[in-house]
């Protein structure tokens, strides 16, 4: 590094400002809080169709049992029998059904925890809830979750429960909880986790591995740089906009990340270039590569941009919020970073390693030897973006939440083992009110009860209807249960308060998306039929459903997304190709990583979800980098195509070849994740990337360059041999 002159200071003190704003941007975006709720993902009215009327409350709910009661000494039951109050208590909890206090049941002080438990088990409202096991040796105890619960209560719900089970250990009992608001808070846990851990190691081990690729600290650091700054900007932007971070937007900072890494390595390769010829300042030479490859750079830049706001077309604020915010880092960011390196370059004058010309006509001798082999080249990369396609077609939508987990996660672990032991912990709910609109009359409700129907589909594990309440107030008075009913339906939400909707709550055993779809499709067909036999609208309602429907928007948007960006790369392709041929070899050549992602998914089974469909469209914006600058070099270089086109091999292929592996090095360490979906779309697109220098130094020039001379003297001078 130079030292000693006026403008050398200037970019050490500049340099040290950067690194300065970065750390500061990245320690605020640190306390970037998660919320993967339900309320975040939905657009304003987007699926009203299956939302619960409010004046029915909430429907997420959480089990937790207690184990050991059977073979528990006195603390054991005394524990339990306190454990009502105690949940009552976890934030985020708007009730409790407690089988120790039932509404209803004897209080006396002569009545032991054990006598209440076994009155508790013959009550019709328990059967039905399936609350207390036969042989007594657990009981359950079901929370209703507040409709509103943030995030922090969500995850201090999850805290109180670990405690409480720390302190049912200490009694004798073994406590398990499970419920879709903890697999909510446990995303939540995982999502900050990505953000603090795996983000900055994918920026750490992409600039190790360029400063042992470059040979070069100062040069590597002047690679990464700019990417890291603008990724903690952009988070850090996101958190001071009030827009909480979730599975989709957490990839913001990381992709923007990639794409200027990308970006940034070309105007360096171009500098050192110019540095390695005799006599060339740095000042000069940061000067020619940033006049050689700001066109192609600026329109990559646009290409980019453009392929992530078409993201705009999704109805779901995450997504929507993910495009906007990447395209605009990018188009900010990436003039700002070609003329900051300008600057930096000039003023630091980086040294490293001169590659010889036998070691930079590596890329043209790769690219002649793509040309001689062109009829196995082309028809492969056919074949694979075909095999892709198929693939894609064959991808199953996932939408299991478990399958975010991997084996041996404790929150993964207690929901499999409840669910082991035949408890449904998804549910929908069932609601009806009569087709006139007025307010049920419950001494006149259909003979034939809705749950026996719905309690009849193999899959359902259990209902919870007004029939059970009415049957359970029976049962504690007897003749005066007419007075009863009212207040106890509407305490256990089986009934809105106006009297106009009853609540069915179906519960069946988690399971992917589809299945869950058909069994609601079955369901819906029959209550209909049930409805309009007894005068009633019927509908199927509930938060599942919901997230379901969600699901469903995601993927369908992300592939259009998908399908938007193709389109509009390829038409901002045309505007540095100028000639079909250049334009057809480097859209196909873009296809190819992205093919090569969706392909893995589909050999590995993984499911078509947002990672999934993500890491196509990254993968894509990677590669169209690389692409046109080799394009933009071809294109300005006045020898002919053929030799134009090799030159272009030479001069940009070590910067592709460089961003590339650097990052397919980087993505790699988020394969390493804990967390399913990041750890997917960590090999995947490491797959993408290394795809994608294949594509642009292998398939680009066979498909673009037309073949070469037959005298050998002509390929000698063209193969640079």
């Amino acid at each position: 590094m130079r030292s000693g002159s006026p403008r050398s200071a200037a970019a050490v003190v500049g340099l040290i400002a950067l690194l300065a704003v970065a750390a500061a941007a990245g320690r605020y975006a640190s306390g970037w809080k998660p919320d993967n709720r339900l309320q975040v993902w939905a657009g304003e009215g987007a699926l009203e169709a299956r939302a619960l009327p409010p004046e029915l409350g909430g429907d997420s709910l959480i089990l937790v049992r207690a184990i050991g009661l059977g073979g528990g000494g006195e603390a054991s039951w005394e524990f339990a029998d306190g454990l009502g109050a105690r949940l009552a208590n976890l934030s985020g909890v708007a009730a409790v059904v407690d089988p120790f206090h039932l509404p209803g049941a004897a209080t006396g002080d002569t009545e032991s925890a054990a006598m209440r438990l076994r009155a508790a088990a013959a009550r019709p409202a328990v059967r039905a809830l399936d609350l207390v096991d036969p042989s007594f040796d657990h009981a359950d105890f079901l929370l209703t979750v507040h409709p509103d619960a943030g995030p922090g209560e969500l995850d201090g719900l999850g805290r109180g429960l670990g405690s409480l089970e720390s302190d049912a250990k200490a009694h004798g009992l073994r406590l398990v909880s499970a419920g879709h608001s903890l697999l909510v808070a446990a995303l939540d846990a995982e999502s900050q986790r990505v953000s603090r851990l795996f983000a900055p190691a994918l920026a750490l081990v992409a600039g190790l591995g360029l400063w042992i690729l470059l040979r070069s600290f100062v040069t590597a650091l002047l690679a990464v740089l700019p990417a890291a700054l603008t990724a903690a900007l952009l988070q850090a932007a996101l958190r001071a906009l009030g827009l909480p971070s979730n599975l989709v937007l957490a990839a913001a900072g990381p992709l923007v990340f990639v794409m200027l890494v990308a970006a940034t390595l070309h105007p360096l390769a171009a500098y050192r270039e110019r540095r390695a010829a005799a006599g060339c300042g740095a000042e000069e030479a940061a000067r020619i590569a940033l006049r050689e490859r700001l066109p192609a750079g600026l329109l990559a830049a646009l290409t980019t941009a453009a392929g992530f706001g078409v993201f705009l077309v999704s109805p779901l604020p995450p997504v929507r919020e993910l495009g906007s915010a990447i395209a605009v880092a990018i188009l900010i960011a990436s003039p700002l970073a070609y003329l900051g390196l300008r600057a930096l370059l000039a003023g630091l004058a980086p040294g490293g390693p001169r590659h010889s010309k036998r070691v930079r006509r590596v890329w043209r001798r790769l690219a002649v030897a793509s040309i001689r082999r062109r009829f196995a080249v082309i028809p492969a990369a056919v074949l694979l973006i075909v095999a892709a396609g198929f693939g894609v077609v064959n991808l199953h939508a996932g939408s299991n939440p478990l399958d975010y987990f991997p084996e041996g996660n404790p929150v993964r672990a207690q929901f499999l083992e409840l669910e082991g032991s035949g408890v449904g912990l998804s549910a929908f709910e069932v609601i009806a009110r009569p087709a006139d609109g007025s307010a049920w009359d419950l001494e006149a409700l259909p003979a034939e009860t809705l749950a026996e129907r719905l309690a009849a589909f193999p899959t359902v594990t259990g209902v919870f209807g007004p029939e059970a309440v009415l049957a359970d107030t029976r049962y504690l008075f007897g003749l005066g249960a007419a007075l009863a009913q009212p207040e106890a339906l509407r305490r256990t939400g089986r009934i809105s308060p106006d009297g106009r909707w009853l609540r069915w709550t179906v519960r069946f055993a988690t399971d992917e998306g589809e299945v869950a779809e058909r069994l609601a499709l079955r369901v819906e067909s029959d209550v209909a039929a049930w409805g309009a036999e007894h005068g009633a609208d019927v509908r199927i309602a509930g938060g599942l459903l919901q997230i379901l429907e969600l699901h469903d928007q995601l993927v369908e948007t992300l592939g259009l997304s998908l399908g938007l960006t193709v389109l509009v790369t390829g038409l901002l392709l045309w505007i540095a190709a100028r000639t079909r041929r250049a334009w057809l070899a480097g859209f196909l050549a873009n296809l190819v990583p992205a093919a090569t992602s969706l392909l893995l998914a589909s050999l590995l089974g993984y499911p078509l979800d947002g990672a999934t469909v993500v890491v196509a469209a990254a993968v894509l914006g990677l590669a169209v980098d690389n692409t046109l600058h080799l394009l933009h070099e071809g294109r300005r270089r006045p020898d002919a195509p053929l030799r134009a086109g090799l030159a272009a091999f030479e001069k940009v292929g070590e910067a592709a070849a460089l961003s590339a592996l650097a990052l397919a090095l980087g993505f790699s360490t988020l394969a390493l994740s804990g967390f399913v979906p990041i750890a997917r779309f960590g090999l995947l697109a490491a797959a993408g990337a290394t795809a994608a220098l294949v594509a642009d130094l292998v398939v680009l020039p066979a498909l673009w360059l037309r073949p070469l001379p037959r005298r050998s003297s002509a390929q000698r001078d063209l193969g640079g041999q």
